[in-house]
């Protein structure tokens, strides 16, 4: 360490960032590997060749011949084989692309790169360590303002299926958008990723967390927005689903489930249909309130010029919100049994399950999910929605219309409606999530393994398909 400086470092170090910040941008814009400038790759050899020869030997291994490939001391740390993995993930990591042979010869020179940026990445960060006495390694607060309270309560119960989001509303003076949804974008390294402007990404979510309180609802509320958001996340980690997704995919996810029910007017899809609404006129009657809510919230960001995804380049902007509109969109309940069907269609054979349509059931089903939750979260979520299916039953009495299901206070038996629910819905459901994540996390391709910081939503694996006697809380818990 005493032989080589940081001033000599750096700039070889930022050299590499800049080189693997063109090939991306590259790619982005729709160019193959095999139609990136070949001086691109010679650059990164004379880049390479340079930063060693000028550090020479540190500890007694030769850079320059490790970066050659003759030495081994970096290419023994790094081996070709992971490098050229990782190179392949991070270029891909936005999307699903499979490298091939020939990509892989392609990145041979950057790859060189690559090896000397680790090896030195190493070498400082066991020097920091030991000059720090063991400090360097101590938790440090996520760059997000979230207050110490409702961080704390985050980090202790945010990775449990059974996590409490009125706790989080009661903390937070009944602000839990925002809070989770800063902790989830950082706990998943969206907002680095993705070039989010803190600032910017607040104003987003306060905007989000005003859309949900507008009707003032019982039940489709900010807190149901948090809860859905959380339990997407803990099945996502859960069940092996994160080294699956791709970064738009995972961003697209943590979105929708926040927004899903934005603007949500405490009324049914029949009762807009039923009273001719605007909002049914608008929609032709078809999947009208999911329409409503994933149309106004991007129509209310980009009016308020709060728009936390500046960042996203032109093809990644359009295949997120073809993923948000897909998935908001497939919390209608009338696509739940189409839902349900197609997934226990495609477990024998996963490969031919879009992955939109994994991501839309990992959505709807944490959507419908307190009733496998604990007692106390059950009961009082079933609570909140009655007490909103009745004031509509209510407003359809006022205006001579037949009451709807489940929504008339005077001949609704809640008991009985919750277990006829419960059996009839919700069991196959969670079966089927369980046996088609298992599916899904089957190794396909080099997809991006995205970075979960310390304590977050969950250590992922892979469950198995549970047996049908089993309660609907333990098949969630895998």
């Amino acid at each position: 360490l005493d032989r080589v400086g940081k001033g000599e470092i750096v700039p070889s170090l930022m050299h590499s960032a800049r080189l693997l910040e063109k090939v991306f941008l590259d790619r982005s814009r729709g160019r193959s590997f095999g139609e990136l400038d070949e001086d691109l790759f010679s650059q990164a050899s004379v880049g390479a060749t340079a930063a060693t020869a000028a550090a020479g030997k540190v500890n007694g291994a030769d850079l320059t011949d490790g970066v050659n490939g003759t030495g081994s001391a970096i290419a023994s740390e790094v081996p070709d084989d992971r490098v050229q993995e990782w190179l392949t993930n991070t270029f891909t990591r936005r999307g699903s692309v499979v490298a091939t042979a020939g990509r892989r010869r392609r990145l041979r020179s950057l790859a060189a790169v690559v090896r000397t940026s680790v090896y030195f990445e190493r070498l400082f960060r066991g020097g920091r360590a030991g000059a720090a006495g063991g400090d360097a390694t101590a938790p440090q607060p996520p760059p997000v303002p979230i207050g110490a309270p409702a961080l704390a309560y985050l980090e202790a119960g945010a990775h449990r299926w059974d996590f409490d989001p009125f706790g989080l509303a009661d903390l937070t003076g009944d602000r839990p958008v925002r809070n989770m949804g800063l902790y989830l974008f950082h706990k998943f390294d969206l907002i680095d990723k993705f070039g989010m402007q803190m600032e910017t990404l607040e104003a987003f979510l306060d905007l989000v967390e005003s859309g949900y309180k507008r009707h003032g609802n019982p039940y489709h509320n900010c807190t149901h927005s948090a809860d859905v958001a959380q339990s997407c996340c803990y099945i996502v980690a859960h069940h092996g689903l994160a080294d699956w997704l791709s970064d738009v995919e995972l961003l697209a996810l943590v979105f929708a489930a926040l927004v899903h029910d934005y603007e949500h007017t405490g009324t049914t899809n029949n009762y807009h249909v039923q009273t001719r609404s605007h909002l049914a006129l608008v929609y032709n009657d078809r999947s009208v309130l999911e329409s409503h809510h994933v149309s106004a919230v991007f129509r209310r960001m980009q009016e308020a010029k709060c728009n936390p995804l500046k960042g996203l380049a032109q093809p990644e902007y359009r295949q997120f919100r073809s993923l948000v509109i897909d998935m908001v969109l497939a919390t209608d309940m009338s696509t739940h049994f189409a839902q349900v069907s197609a997934m226990k269609d495609a477990i024998p054979c996963p490969e031919n399950l879009p992955r939109v349509d994994i991501l839309a059931y990992v959505l709807h089903v944490a959507d419908i999910s307190h009733p496998a939750k604990s007692w106390s979260l059950h009961q009082r979520w079933t609570s909140q929605l009655n007490e909103e299916f009745f004031a509509q039953g209510d407003r359809e009495k006022q205006l001579g219309l037949p009451c709807s299901p489940l929504c008339d206070r005077e001949k609704t038996m809640v008991a009985s409606s919750q277990v006829g629910e419960n059996c009839r819905i919700l069991l196959l459901t969670y079966l089927l999530l369980t046996g088609g994540a298992g599916a899904a996390n089957r190794p396909r391709g080099p997809y991006r393994n995205p970075k979960v910081r310390s304590g977050g939503i969950g250590d992922p694996h892979p469950a198995g398909v549970p047996d049908e006697g089993a309660e609907v809380s333990d098949i969630v818990r895998g």
